[in-house]
């Protein structure tokens, strides 16, 4: 969706797109999971209501040997 509106805004110049696209990405990285308790990570399950799931949001410390390259990889 933010990149719909980017990409409205680069065609048009319609500065509305651009604060839409703001709108956007505030509220999925920043309000619901800041509300859901998810503490600065954007939520990924939601309840049939769409509301974001706490209990399944919630902080794993769980790396498998399939991604530990990656963390070398950023170091």
């Amino acid at each position: 969706m933010c990149e719909a509106q980017i990409a409205l805004y680069e065609a048009l110049g319609d500065r509305f797109h651009l604060d839409r696209a703001t709108e956007i990405a505030h509220k999925l990285c920043v309000a619901l999971p800041t509300a859901a308790g998810c503490y600065g990570r954007v939520c990924e399950h939601y309840n049939s209501d769409w509301e974001p799931d706490p209990d399944k949001n919630k902080v794993r410390a769980v790396h498998t040997r399939a991604d530990s390259h990656l963390c070398r990889q950023s170091s």
